[in-house]
């Protein structure tokens, strides 16, 4: 037995799922943004690019301690709670980390975002699963993942632009504000579920 999606409209449906894929494509392009501002990082923090190459461990390390968890979680207190928590403590860690003074308060900061982090995509492909029709489901998933990859080769470079822009700071301080504005949308629009 299946449950009816929670929006039944089609514009309600294209309005979650915009919404979802928006979070899905930030949410990977956070994961991946480290790699083109490593020498930034360690130049400004007077380290050595293998050290500052630990901030990925430490992103990934809080994630996958979490991401077995976000299913769960989903499924106990909703796919909306634990997409606006994810999103707004993801956002939050990322905009904090622009202003990171040290290389310890970036670390911690990127372990928070690891940990928000897990909880986005799990909870977003339950979540398209609650919302699009069991014929659309194949596809709407399939068009979600894709977006997601698709930030290995879009969001990426965009990040290593504004990064000879500006310096490292500037792609934390863009991501921070877009996963904040998307929190704001989804406050408003995600759908709302048992």
């Amino acid at each position: 037995m299946t449950s009816e999606p929670s929006s039944s409209s089609p514009s309600g449906q294209l309005r979650a799922f915009s919404i979802i894929a928006a979070a899905l494509f930030l949410n990977n392009t956070v994961a991946l943004m480290l790699g083109p501002l490593l020498v930034g990082i360690a130049k400004e923090f007077d380290t050595s690019v293998a050290v500052a190459g630990q901030l990925t461990a430490a992103t990934s390390f809080s994630w996958a301690i979490f991401a077995p968890l976000a299913g769960p979680f989903s499924d106990s207190f909703g796919r909306r709670p634990i997409a606006l928590i994810g999103l707004a403590l993801m956002g939050a860690c990322i905009l904090a980390a622009a202003f990171a003074p040290n290389f310890y308060v970036l670390m911690i900061l990127l372990l928070g975002t690891g940990m928000s982090g897990a909880m986005i995509p799990p909870n977003s492909m339950a979540a398209i699963s609650d919302v699009v029709t069991p014929e659309q489901r194949g596809r709407a998933i399939g068009a979600a993942t894709g977006i997601s990859t698709a930030a290995a080769v879009i969001g990426v470079p965009i990040v290593a632009i504004l990064a000879s822009v500006a310096d490292w700071r500037l792609p934390f301080i863009v991501c921070g504000s877009l996963l904040l504005g998307i929190f704001v949308l989804s406050w408003m629009w995600y759908p709302k579920g048992p």
